[in-house]
């Protein structure tokens, strides 16, 4: 029998660790990876997306990219556009922030 991982020990005290739950002890690891590896944001937000989980302007938050960026990432996936007024917002807003310099 192998012995438990890292990952199962942190689960196991979490509360010992100071987090109020194991859920809270999975977000947090969940986004400290995701916030060291940009490669997996990436791939994660074009699944959500594809998926129809999330709008486009949720899934370009998710992967810390551009819009501009985003669109070609799907397109280099083959990952097609939906319309809706979730993906308009999220042009809208990218527009804005071009145009204001932030």
């Amino acid at each position: 029998m192998a012995a438990p991982s890292l990952a199962e020990l942190g689960l196991e005290e979490a509360e010992k660790l100071g987090f109020r739950s194991r859920q809270e002890f999975i977000d947090e690891a969940v986004n400290t990876y995701l916030a060291s590896r940009r490669d997996k944001r990436v791939v994660l937000a074009v699944a959500l997306y594809e998926e129809g989980k999330v709008s486009l302007g949720r899934a370009v938050e998710i992967a810390g990219v551009g819009i501009d960026a985003f669109k070609r990432e799907l397109g280099e996936r083959g990952v097609a556009r939906r319309g809706g007024s979730g993906d308009q917002g999220a042009e809208a807003a990218e527009s804005y922030r071009q145009r204001s310099g932030g």
